[in-house]
Formats: structure tokens, sequence, C-alpha cells
């Protein structure tokens, strides 16, 4: 929705996905990291 007043087209898609992956990547790498402490 925002990307594509910024970013027209595919760029606006690949720069969300971009966003997102390195979301997730941060959120999974977290997850990781408390899982082996507890």
């Amino acid at each position: 929705m925002g990307y594509d007043f910024f970013y027209p087209g595919r760029i606006g898609y690949v720069c969300g996905a971009g966003v997102g992956a390195v979301l997730c990547y941060l959120i999974i790498r977290i997850f990781t990291h408390i899982r082996p402490r507890r």
C-alpha cells in the first residue's frame, strides 16, 4: 500500500518483500537465541 506511493510497480513490491524478509530473519534469529538459554 504505502510502498506503491514512493516506489510504483515492481520496485515497491521488491522493497516491501525485502523489508518483510529482514524482519522475519531478525525475529527468527532472536527466537533461536532465546530458546537455548531457557
